[in-house]
């Protein structure tokens, strides 16, 4: 059984492998973050469910008095067969008002996303406090075209694969579709640094300080401790993880034919064409979606995609369209 370490909090005194190659990164809380992807994995089925069963009852035109009557067994029984067991009859207890509850899965929606960019970036934390991580290093080894400063897919795909990261062409679809910000089909430098840094003033600044381990320009993990490559394969496991559960959201939103600009009015109440970090507030506090500052701000730099402080309707239509093979 491999032995574990609880991160240290001084990032100082963390072990490399040259003094304990039998050291490992203890993943305590990423069993959290696993439950947290549970959450939005069962929140993203109770979505397609009620999607597939609303759009049933449409179509056998069997309303009555605007309000949806739970589906009837075998047997014509109001009541729920086991066939249908995946539906909730609470949730269609009450006249059915579309605009609401598109508007209430678009929030649960705002809610998984701050619940996943808050994991994250314990994570990049975790990272941060590595002695031996620097942003130099793991450009390197991505990086085979050396001072080309851009990553394109299979270069991505190929520096995962030293990392123990394998990832499906798909996958990497929804990778590039995370950090490709401005959809140029590589990966600049910039997108790079945002990946591993985190949002926290502290660790960044730390992480900026930090210079390369190794003066060579090799190309693999090597200059990284056990530990440290451990961190990094869990970064990428949970974002890959998290972007998966995200794109079936958002095949639920395009099945409801989500009412996107008439929600995106409701954030932009000045009608300017793009909402600010106070308007997101107000919006968020108005529908009782309640969170801290910290949690808010990664929300909203994850939704604001070319980093202007403002976030406008194209961001958010790009950030809640789901990508296809």
């Amino acid at each position: 059984m491999s032995e574990y370490i609880e991160p240290v909090q001084d990032y100082e005194k963390i072990s490399t492998l040259n003094n304990n190659p039998r050291t490992y990164f203890h993943e305590s809380h990423f069993n959290e973050i696993n439950e947290n992807i549970d959450r939005i994995n069962y929140n993203s089925n109770i979505m397609l469910n009620k999607t597939k069963y609303i759009l049933d009852k449409q179509l056998n035109n069997n309303q009555e008095n605007n309000c949806i009557n739970l589906p009837l067994s075998k047997s014509g029984h109001n009541t729920i067969s086991s066939e249908e067991s995946n539906y909730n009859p609470l949730i269609y207890s009450k006249p059915y008002n579309p605009d609401e509850y598109e508007e209430n899965q678009f929030n649960e929606f705002l809610k998984d996303l701050m619940l996943a960019e808050s994991d994250i970036e314990k994570i990049k934390i975790e990272l941060v406090k590595c002695v031996d991580f620097n942003i130099e290093d793991c450009f390197r080894i991505f990086e085979q075209k050396e001072n080309n400063n851009v990553l394109y897919p299979e270069e991505i795909k190929y520096g995962l694969k030293l990392l123990g990261v394998f990832l499906s062409d798909f996958e990497l679809k929804l990778f590039f579709n995370r950090f490709d910000l401005m959809k140029k089909g590589y990966i600049n430098y910039s997108n790079f640094f945002d990946i591993f840094i985190p949002f926290s003033k502290t660790y960044r600044s730390l992480s900026e300080k930090k210079e390369p381990n190794s003066c060579c320009n090799c190309r693999c993990p090597d200059d990284f401790s056990n530990s440290t490559l451990s961190v990094l394969k869990n970064l990428f496991d949970a974002i890959i993880k998290y972007e998966n559960k995200f794109n079936v959201m958002r095949r639920g939103f395009t099945t409801l034919n989500l009412k996107l600009k008439k929600i995106f009015g409701k954030i932009d109440m000045g009608k300017n064409g793009y909402f600010s970090h106070d308007d997101l507030v107000l919006y968020m506090e108005k529908n009782r979606i309640f969170t801290d500052e910290k949690e808010l701000d990664l929300l909203f730099i994850r939704l604001d995609k070319n980093r202007n402080g403002k976030i406008d309707y194209k961001e958010i239509y790009d950030e809640t369209h789901p990508i296809y093979f």
